[in-house]
């Protein structure tokens, strides 16, 4: 995704949960979330922003294991999960906005994901970076 293309969206990468700044190093997996403006869906936006986070959690900071999560009534953010190689790993009753949800848990691990891109790069993520980071570079990178 181009900055400045007008497309409004956001995404993040937490590393593990607990003590934030060894969590990764620890766990070695990432949890990971996108929204992206209901005018901009539906045009590949969210699966490459998606892609390109996983690919850094991967092949820049090492993770071994992604997960994320979606409503079971989201069936387009469920759809891009899956495309990436997400599994299901279960589910959550949640509150959200005053009424009872199920939210679908989704795992994806480095080896499906290894499988399915080799197109993308990373640029300026250096071992400076890494180290404020307390992760060790990736073998991939």
């Amino acid at each position: 995704m181009e900055p400045g293309n007008g497309c409004e969206g956001r995404w993040r990468v937490r590393r593990g949960a607990g003590d934030r700044r060894a969590g990764l190093r620890i766990t070695k997996t990432v949890s990971t979330g996108s929204w992206i403006a209901r005018r901009f869906q539906r045009r590949g936006y969210g699966k490459e922003m998606r892609g390109a986070i996983l690919h850094l959690a991967f092949a820049g900071l090492g993770a071994e294991r992604a997960e994320s999560a979606a409503w079971s009534t989201n069936a387009p953010s469920l759809g891009v999960s899956w495309s990436l190689g997400y599994q299901s790993n279960g589910t959550t009753i949640r509150a959200f906005e005053g009424v009872r949800q199920e939210q679908i848990n989704l795992v994806l691990d480095r080896e499906r994901w290894e499988s399915r891109r080799d197109d993308i790069a990373i640029h300026g993520l250096s071992d400076e970076m890494l180290e404020l980071m307390d992760v060790k570079p990736a073998a991939s990178r």
